[in-house]
């Protein structure tokens, strides 16, 4: 009985590996990666991001000092699920810390239960931190002479912000991080990967993942190689 579940389970794991084989392949072949230069036409400042043709279905907003490209949010509907489903673990966690605390100042509880209550605490404050971050995304990445600032959705109602300054050091990496069920463009994710010495030991190596195709993600990081090549006194 043993061997058959194995032998099942096997088959299962092979079928679901040919499945996301193709599902990559055919996102590849169908949105191919292209260079910066490319569907685009030159800005005024180098340090901007070019403008995008609207095959690209990119946003750019140029203001004074600063160039923001937004970024297409797509359909999170099921990451959202879990975040709510986080954010009722932080409800369950707040709710069983203070029973807890109410029965340790009643003496119905045994105070030696303390290292327990914290290891569960923990344990929930983790997997709810960690549902909160599955739908994280990032929505716009702002350049400006010197800077360029990723903001990232996450929570459903959350914001945070990475800077990264120009750097001889910094390195831009990007994949089609598609699979099985993701093979059309609203629901394409790629994702970035950023090595920045400027950006303070959390951060100097940083994973991003995009609401984007492989065409649309490798132009934004050609995008950003381009800006981080620029000469340190351009702009």
């Amino acid at each position: 009985m043993d061997v058959f579940f194995a032998t099942i389970s096997l088959v299962f794991s092979l079928l679901w590996v040919y499945m996301d084989y193709k599902a990559k392949k055919s996102l590849r072949d169908d949105f191919p990666e292209i260079g910066y230069e490319e569907k685009s036409k030159a800005p005024e400042d180098s340090w901007r991001w070019r403008s995008p043709e609207d095959s690209l279905a990119l946003l750019v907003k140029d203001e004074d000092c600063k160039s923001r490209l937004v970024l297409p949010n797509g359909d999170r509907s099921s990451e959202y699920v879990v975040s709510l489903f986080g954010y009722g673990l932080f409800l369950v966690m707040f709710y069983l810390l203070g029973l807890y605390i109410y029965r340790l100042t009643t003496g119905t509880v045994d105070s030696g239960m303390a290292p327990f209550a914290f290891f569960l605490f923990l344990l929930c404050f983790l997997l709810a931190w960690a549902c909160l971050q599955v739908d994280a995304r990032v929505v716009e990445i702002q350049l400006s002479a010197n800077v360029a600032v990723f903001t990232v959705n996450y929570g459903i109602f959350w914001q945070r912000q990475t800077q990264y300054h120009r750097h001889p050091k910094a390195k831009f990496h990007g994949c089609d991080q598609s699979s099985v069920g993701r093979t059309h463009r609203i629901n394409s994710e790629y994702k970035l990967i950023v090595r920045n010495p400027s950006a303070g030991f959390l951060n100097r190596k940083a994973r991003y993942l995009l609401s984007c195709n492989q065409t649309q993600g490798s132009w934004i990081m050609g995008g950003l190689q381009a800006w981080n090549a620029l000469d340190p006194h351009e702009g």
